[in-house]
């Protein structure tokens, strides 16, 4: 009876996964798909029920329309299934829950919302987590922030509460985004934001332990609250148009953008940040080798949110100079490697479809910066923060773990007068470096490791004061890099390394990994070395110090 048990439930999920696929693959047959995987709940085995759950949330993943015409339907279960004997039913209620969730993007009616307070009381701490989390996934942060609130206060453990409180003020946060309010109002609720961050990021430092630092969700979090100090930023240099107009005098210069005043200067500085947001977005998303195709998704999709804002503001800015030919195609840029919109997973969807239609707008006005210029920057803000952000699920779960150990030989000498690796200046360091590579439970479920590539620099940070150096020749800088394919997780190179110059000279180990599509990914880690290169042997020093003459037939090998 076993054997044939696991034998059904392994065709089932083969027949499942096949209806996934083909739901991918041909959008209009999602729908039809989707309701005979509810008709199929209702009647199905409960071992089998939950199969069917998790086959339905994949084929809903990419379009709320296919769950929001069986809403009904998928409420009526969630309430059935939470009045249930909690043991048997709890992976039942976090799956219906989750599909309530994603058919409800835009706002949960009052019965799914009802249905969903009920089955989140029935259910353990741990399973209301994950109902919350999947609420933070599918943008529905008000009811994210109540749930995570309500678990701080079942939490013995000290780093979980605060990681929970950090999760409750990020939630809360966006929460407060979310409302359609007037103009001043918005500006209000952008910096409640901003502040509800803060604290948020507080709270996320005291929860980070040695083995958990939780960097990706301190830099995602870092970068989300300076995007919407960014939009702050732009919207103050708007309003600059108002309260500080240009001058009567600046009339009479010739160049338009010195013609608008202070508003030119603020806003070629908001461009500047945002340029600077898109380029951390870029190394985040390079640093996240172990994530899963959703989060890297995600965090593009804000990369080039900002891409575009910049982009906007630089439009604006040279459409003020005389040469219209450097005015940049925005569409062309920003939305030139996405694919196709209705494609994509339900967490970048939404925004990536406000991308299209800001990158598409209308035609950038020629002359001086005017309202209708500040008009078209607040607007495409004001888009862009109304979409509810999705958490990735990289932000609450690591599915795919892989980390990369070094051993640098030599190492200095533990004596306290000899911090650094002495080395004469006309001879050469042999620098070895070996790695072992060690994953999770689940190596390369996402992307494997194809080869490792290393980046050797060095540069002179104390010259020797009694050589009186104070420039590095141009040949002493060690600048190498070497790509080694690891055998068995275990990979070794041996670089030559000159110091020309006399002095202490810091030498740095970078890693890389490089996937099976070519992609280069910054995993880490950074390993740091402090080389010491003189010009005489310290024992040539001391005999010339007592008054000895230097015996060149002698040995010069450094001890």
């Amino acid at each position: 009876m076993t054997s044939g048990k696991h034998q059904n439930d392994s065709l089932l999920k083969k027949l499942l996964k096949s209806v996934v696929v083909l739901s991918r693959t041909h959008c209009g047959m999602g729908r039809a798909l989707a309701e005979s995987l509810v008709k199929s709940i209702a009647t199905s085995d409960p071992a089998a029920v939950v199969l069917l759950c998790e086959a339905l949330a994949a084929v809903g993943g990419y379009s709320s329309a296919v769950l929001s015409g069986m809403l009904p339907s998928i409420v009526a279960l969630l309430r059935a299934a939470a009045v249930e004997e909690r043991a048997k039913r709890s992976q039942l209620v976090i799956m219906l829950a989750t599909l309530v969730l994603q058919a409800c993007r835009s706002g949960l009616p009052a019965d799914a919302l009802s249905a969903l307070e009920s089955a989140t009381d029935s259910v353990n701490c741990w399973d209301g987590f994950r109902i919350a989390r999947q609420a933070a996934r599918f943008g529905h942060h008000s009811i994210a922030s109540k749930l995570f609130d309500n678990l701080t206060s079942n939490i013995a453990s000290e780093h979980l509460f605060f990681w929970l409180t950090a999760l409750k003020e990020f939630t809360h946060a966006e929460a407060n985004l979310a409302c359609h309010d007037a103009r001043q109002q918005r500006l209000m609720r952008i910096r409640q934001a901003v502040v509800s961050y803060r604290k948020g990021l507080s709270s996320l430092k005291a929860a980070s332990t040695p083995s958990f630092p939780l960097q990706f969700q301190t830099d995602f979090a870092q970068l989300r609250v300076e995007s919407l100090q960014a939009h702050v930023q732009l919207a103050q240099a708007g309003n600059s148009l108002r309260t500080c107009p240009p001058p009567a005098i600046a009339m009479t210069l010739g160049d338009q953008l010195q013609r608008s005043g202070r508003v030119g200067n603020l806003l070629h500085d908001s461009m500047r940040t945002f340029q600077g947001l898109s380029n951390r977005y870029k190394r985040l998303y390079q640093s996240c080798f172990d994530a899963d195709p959703v989060t890297l998704s995600v965090v593009q999709t804000l990369q080039w949110a900002c891409h575009l804002m910049a982009q906007k503001v630089e439009a604006v800015l040279v459409s003020c100079t005389a040469d219209r030919a450097r005015v940049p195609d925005i569409a062309a840029k920003t939305m030139a490697s996405s694919s196709d919109v209705s494609k994509l997973p339900l967490e970048v969807k939404a925004l990536q479809s406000v991308l299209v239609e800001i990158s598409t707008g209308t035609a950038i006005a020629t002359g001086g910066i005017c309202f209708e210029h500040i008009q078209m920057l607040t607007e495409a803000s004001q888009k862009l923060l109304l979409v509810p952000m999705s958490f990735p699920r990289f932000f609450f779960q690591t599915l795919q773990s892989t980390t990369i150990k070094l051993a640098i030989t030599p190492q200095p000498k533990n004596s306290i007068d000899r911090a650094a690796i002495w080395v004469q200046s006309d001879a050469h360091l042999a620098l070895k470096v070996e790695g072992v590579i060690q994953h999770g439970s689940h190596p390369g479920l996402f992307r494997s490791i194809h080869s490792v590539y290393l980046v050797v620099t060095s540069s002179l940070v104390k010259p020797d004061p009694v050589r009186g150096d104070t420039k590095q020749p141009s040949s002493s800088a060690n600048d190498l890099t070497q790509t080694v394919q690891p055998h068995k997780d275990y990979f070794s190179i041996q670089l030559l390394l000159s110091f020309l110059s006399p002095g202490l000279h810091q030498v740095s180990i970078e890693t890389f990994v490089v996937d099976g599509n070519g992609e280069k990914w910054e995993t880490g880690p950074q390993v740091t070395l402090m080389v010491k290169s003189f010009m005489d042997h310290p024992q040539q020093q001391s005999q010339r110090a007592s008054g000895l003459q230097y015996q060149p037939g002698r040995s010069n090998a450094f001890p």
